[in-house]
């Protein structure tokens, strides 16, 4: 049955948790804005380097596979 105290128990549950989305919003809003740029500009330059360090990967696995294919008379 509905009465006046469940329907105000109810309100104020409801109000509680549009005040926490609110805070939660806000607080990952701030938190996004204050990443420092030193942090944004690492990433960037990690990922960079780990693409270079690929391409440098696969080009030394190249050169190894021919050098192994030249050489396949050899004895081990």
């Amino acid at each position: 049955m509905f009465t006046w105290k469940t329907h105000y128990v109810e309100t104020l549950r409801r109000e509680d948790q549009i005040a926490r989305a609110r805070q939660d919003s806000y607080i990952r809003s701030v938190s996004q804005d204050c990443e420092p740029r030193l942090t944004r500009m690492s990433i960037r330059i990690l990922d960079l380097l780990g693409s270079k360090l690929v391409k440098w990967g696969n080009h030394l696995q190249c050169r190894c596979a021919e050098v192994t294919m030249t050489r396949s008379n050899r004895t081990v």
